[in-house]
């Protein structure tokens, strides 16, 4: 079986500063959990994860 690697995993590190400012995001005018995911290039899931501190 043939693998290839079409490019490197990107992961980030996040400061607790900075966690809370991006979930401090979400419901300002509006703005869903979705809506600040993208605008972090981030998952949902990612941004729950951050939520609980991981």
């Amino acid at each position: 079986m043939l693998c290839e690697v079409l490019g490197v995993e990107r992961r980030r590190r996040w400061s607790e500063e900075e966690k809370l400012e991006i979930l401090l995001e979400v419901g300002v005018g509006g703005a869903t959990v979705t809506q600040v995911a993208q605008r972090h290039e981030i998952t949902r899931h990612a941004d729950l994860r951050l939520a609980a501190g991981s």
